[in-house]
């Protein structure tokens, strides 16, 4: 009885640590409008404030246009999505976050990221056509 319990206890324990950790693979998505959309294997903490315009930059990936000129240097590098993102179903093109929340090209937005190195294990390998930022992409990881 006693080693029954144990058993128990390990195997619960086993399912619970391997539970806490959902990863999914990084992948690259093919929009309604022929954009890429990058998805991360993980979600991320980050919580900055990332905001701007949806819309469809170098090399075909979507990027967050800046709302002012002084918003910074180059080009707008390349959003990587949480997982769960898939593409929506408009000509515009666009992403469902998993929350349900909507985004199509040229909405303005305000969400949760940050700024990661584009090697970063979590994320899909960065077409050579989208845009980097010192080698950094934008990471969405709240609504």
């Amino acid at each position: 009885m006693m080693r029954s319990l144990v058993v128990a206890a390990v195997v619960a324990a086993a399912i619970g640590i391997a539970g806490c950790d959902v990863r999914t693979s990084p992948e690259l998505i093919e929009g309604v409008a022929g954009e890429t959309i990058l998805i991360a294997s993980t979600a991320t903490g980050f919580e900055a404030l990332l905001s701007g315009t949806l819309g469809i930059g170098d090399g075909g990936c979507l990027v967050l246009l800046p709302t002012e000129p002084s918003d910074g240097p180059g080009r707008p590098p390349a959003v990587v999505w949480p997982p769960g993102t898939r593409p929506l179903d408009l000509p515009s093109g666009g992403v469902v976050l998993p929350g349900g929340r909507e985004i199509a090209v040229g909405d303005y937005v305000e969400l949760g990221g940050g700024s990661v190195d584009a090697t970063e294990d979590y994320l899909p390998e960065i077409p050579p056509g989208c845009s980097l930022n010192e080698g950094r992409v934008r990471v969405i990881s709240s609504e």
